[in-house]
């Protein structure tokens, strides 16, 4: 099935809000292959790389907790884990 984004404006122009957009009324977050070819292309640091596991499961239901589950995985500074 594909989703096609509902847009709707912003004050704020950041990436986070950008791919908040995108998804839409979709709240799950996946990780799966597409995934890794995405954060691999985008340099994603290989420490923190290996610590993520993909597939096609749902790993959480909205940001509080994705949040939860990366700092589980010891991934906490932005600047650090280059979200």
């Amino acid at each position: 099935m594909t989703y096609l984004p509902t847009w709707r404006s912003t004050k704020s122009k950041s990436r986070e809000n950008y791919l908040r957009i995108l998804r839409g009324p979709h709240e799950d977050f996946i990780l799966n292959e597409y995934s890794r070819s995405y954060l691999e292309k985008q340099q994603l640091a290989a420490c923190h790389l290996s610590k993520l596991k993909f597939s096609d499961q749902v790993i959480s239901k909205g940001d509080l907790e994705w949040s939860k589950y990366i700092e589980a995985l010891g991934i906490t500074n932005q600047l650090e884990s280059n979200w």
